[in-house]
């Protein structure tokens, strides 16, 4: 086997510290490839499909690159799932061995054995004896919808990991003296890429499955000298709410940001904060499709390309086309937002037999709306699926929620579908006000908007919002 990836050759940082656990334990590169040895050794060398309930804990991490050094294709599954949502996956895809971080799975599956433990790993194995086969490109797995547990995946390569790994790594200049403390489960892409370009470079990970709002959260930060975190939209509003800027936060030379994009008060207000802190602050944009982070708005261009995603990282490609498929040449034209790259998928799973399709393509419409202005910096005017058409009418909701925030001084969130919109926001007092601004801008019938409070959003377990209204229930 060749040792092409990073994965493969960890032993290069020796006795370097790795891994901070949450009670303060230190494990070094040299003890973290023991680990995984142990693991590399019980599945003998056999391309296995493993479900790895998935966690910020020292079990994920040994667990996860043993299955990509041993070649067996990984599902990282958020373990916040439902047991009942679990086994469903189980039943759709019936993996060769289920990974237990968290013993969260209380009790024997039908047709697994409860194998062992290692390392206080929980390990079940299939009763069955499957030949299964799989495309040989084939690393991994991730979830297209957060925490819903929809049996839809997507596909990644050892490739995929690699180059998204190897440019964002260089891209934030990362280097063996960084320290990252995590803030999101690593089932989502932008959680585990922090944690795969850190492990490449030879940096520290500290484990950390608090909020913003424990004291313990902001002494990892002081203690182990933290120089960087990162966070989706709804972490940095918590932050802005606590004012995380009275911190000490003397070690923190960087914070990330993707997921969406940023409320623009509290993007301006976070910049000035950091700015003060010479603190440097990089949005970044990613879909999972095409890896966690495909563009970067670099921290110079911050104030000036504000609310910008940047450019794209490396080599990958960024364009903008038409409905008709043409390629957008004119600046500041909205399009749809198109990637291509070695980053990019290599297809989408709903069952067990599609893990040997060997589909491939290197170009995906990332769904986004935008335009690049005529430095060459894109920025997301808003999702083509979140265009609703009541009664023939084609609305943006996301051009709705901007309408209101002006006309208010509010921040509303627009979720619907041709018969619905419900609108959240926090003062439900304003509801009939609202309703006729709507009615008047967008030629709507007020019976199709319904007003809720903003504290019955939903949101998946990193705290971004769910868009799809079927979700909701009123």
């Amino acid at each position: 086997m060749k040792n092409k990836y990073f994965f493969d050759n960890l032993d290069k940082f020796g006795k370097k510290i790795a891994v901070i656990e949450e009670n303060g334990k230190k494990i070094t590169y040299k003890q973290l490839i023991k680990d995984i040895e142990k693991i590399k050794f019980f599945l003998k060398k056999k391309k296995n499909l493993i479900f790895l309930l998935s966690d910020n804990s020292y079990k994920f991490i040994f667990s996860y690159y043993a299955s990509l050094k041993n070649r067996s294709v990984v599902f990282l599954i958020n373990n916040s799932l439902s047991l009942k949502k679990i086994d469903k996956l189980i039943k759709i895809y019936s993996p060769d061995y289920i990974f237990d971080t968290k013993n969260v799975i209380l009790k024997d599956l039908k047709d697994y054995n409860n194998e062992k433990k290692i390392n206080d790993l929980k390990i079940f194995k299939i009763n069955k004896n499957k030949k299964n086969k799989f495309d040989s490109n084939l690393a991994q797995l991730l979830s297209t919808s957060g925490s819903t547990g929809s049996p839809k995946l997507i596909k990644q390569s050892y490739d995929n990991i690699y180059i998204n790994t190897k440019d964002i790594a260089e891209e934030l200049k990362i280097v063996n003296k960084d320290v990252l403390i995590t803030t999101m489960s690593p089932s989502y892409t932008y959680g585990l890429s922090q944690i795969n370009t850190h492990i490449s470079m030879g940096a520290t990970i500290v484990l950390n499955n608090k909020t913003v709002f424990e004291k313990s959260f902001w002494e990892k930060i002081k203690k182990y000298k933290v120089t960087n975190f990162g966070g989706v939209p709804f972490f940095f509003e918590l932050l802005m709410k606590i004012k995380f800027y009275n911190f000490d936060l003397k070690s923190i030379k960087y914070i990330t940001q993707a997921g969406g994009k940023l409320n623009p008060e509290i993007l301006n207000e976070l910049l000035e904060k950091l700015t003060k802190d010479k603190i440097k602050f990089y949005s970044m944009y990613g879909q999972t499709e095409a890896g966690a982070r495909i563009s970067i708005l670099n921290n110079k261009y911050s104030k000036k390309k504000i609310g910008s995603i940047g450019k794209p990282i490396g080599s990958y490609k960024l364009w903008i086309e038409d409905d008709n498929k043409t390629i957008v040449k004119s600046s500041n034209k909205i399009g749809n937002l198109m990637c291509k790259g070695r980053n990019v998928m290599i297809g989408y799973a709903s069952k067990k037999a599609d893990l040997n399709q060997k589909q491939k393509t290197d170009i995906i419409d990332t769904g986004d709306l935008a335009y690049k202005d005529k430095d060459g910096f894109f920025y997301i005017t808003g999702r083509s699926s979140r265009i609703i058409k009541p009664f023939g009418l084609r609305i943006n909701l996301v051009e709705m929620e901007n309408f209101l925030r002006k006309k208010m001084s509010k921040n509303f969130i627009c979720i619907g579908n041709d018969k619905k919109i419900n609108i959240y926001f926090d003062d439900l007092n304003l509801k009939s006000e609202v309703k006729d601004l709507l009615a008047e801008e967008f030629n709507l019938k007020k019976n199709l908007i319904h007003i809720y409070s903003e504290k019955e959003i939903l949101r998946d377990s990193n705290g971004k919002i769910i868009y799809k209204i079927e979700n909701y229930e009123f």
